[in-house]
């Protein structure tokens, strides 16, 4: 294929540890491997303005040459759609939707109305790419025409596998940004139950963006008595974070909701089992028998599958025999990167 000029717009730092970016970053070195020009440009370190957001795409436009593949994060794609209807005739526009804002159905005025010119701004582009089915369906849903969607996965990178696993689960790993949707209290609230279990947990996360709730989380572990057990980190360097998961007998992640879960293919290549949620797309990332998966917000129900695993050898055994051949069936990040250069065909 002929090589392309591929411009990335964001918002903040592409090199932030989240799912998204890391994506991001994924896509545009693998792109760049291959032959084409790409150039990753953030537009605002916080997208809450759109005049500033527009002005900032049109000076970037004018300096972009016509029939330039121009790639929107979902982040600021919601602000962008009179940008995107003046100048569709002269760029290839693709959104690339990690996480849509019609996605909140308890939206304020504002959200509601980022979330309509979010609409806008995808019924305007030449092409959608979003990370999982649940994504595309909600986005047809909406009414968005499925035939310029396209599911492009991520990949995983090939990572160290655990080699020997105990007999019964004691350390526990979590790693997710600190955040009321991703379930740290209600983790903390289900181990609580089972102080009589032999466990210890670490969570790890950016203590500062989610400073609010790391003190609600904090007061919930001292009440609970479990400060000798569960700890507290920031976020994990990317070169350590498979130390961490090696460390690990289990990856627990009660969500309330994940858009792929990539930090659950993760702990799967690293041959960990999991126990997550139901929550969007999770039922599709989460291969049958590498981990349980309970329904979102039900504290009995994690705190018994939990206590099931602390107990039964053969039910824990069981996931980690098939977590360890993860590795088999995990997606590339290669294979990534070619089905994204595949629709710019």
């Amino acid at each position: 294929m002929e090589s392309k000029k591929i411009y990335l717009l964001t918002s903040g730092n592409i090199h932030e540890l989240t799912g998204g970016y890391l994506y991001n970053q994924r896509l545009a070195a693998g792109l760049s491997q291959k032959g084409h020009t790409v150039k990753v440009i953030s537009l605002a370190e916080t997208p809450s303005d759109q005049s500033v957001l527009e002005n900032a795409l049109r000076r970037q436009l004018r300096q972009t040459e016509p029939g330039s593949c121009v790639v929107i994060d979902s982040i600021v794609l919601g602000m962008m759609n009179r940008v995107i209807k003046e100048h569709g005739n002269r760029y290839y526009f693709v959104g690339l939707v990690h996480l849509p804002a019609t996605l909140d159905l308890h939206k304020t005025d504002k959200e509601m109305e980022l979330a309509e010119n979010e609409l806008e701004s995808m019924n305007a582009l030449n092409q959608l790419v979003v990370t999982g089915n649940y994504i595309k369906q909600l986005l047809e849903q909406a009414g968005l025409d499925g035939s310029k969607i396209s599911i492009i996965e991520p990949g995983v990178d090939n990572f160290p596998r655990k080699r020997d696993y105990a007999g019964l689960p004691f350390e526990l790993l979590c790693i997710s940004n600190f955040s009321w949707i991703k379930g740290q209290m209600l983790l903390a609230d289900a181990l609580s139950r089972l102080t009589n279990r032999n466990w210890t947990l670490r969570m790890y996360g950016n203590m500062s963006a989610g400073k609010e709730y790391v003190d609600s989380l904090k007061k919930l572990i001292a009440s609970r008595n479990l400060g000798g057990r569960i700890q507290l980190h920031d976020t994990l360097n990317r070169e350590d974070i498979s130390s961490a998961f090696l460390k690990a007998d289990l990856f627990v992640l009660p969500t309330q909701f994940e858009s792929f879960g990539m930090v659950l293919t993760e702990s799967l290549a690293h041959g960990i089992p999991v126990v997550t949620t139901t929550a969007g797309n999770l039922v599709h990332t989460v291969p049958a028998g590498m981990g349980i998966l309970t329904e979102p917000g039900n504290v009995d129900e994690l705190s018994f599958v939990l206590n099931r695993l602390f107990t039964d050898r053969n039910a824990y055994g069981s996931l980690c025999r098939s977590a360890a051949l993860y590795y088999m069936m995990a997606r590339s990040w290669e294979a990534t990167v070619a089905e994204f250069e595949e629709i710019l065909r």
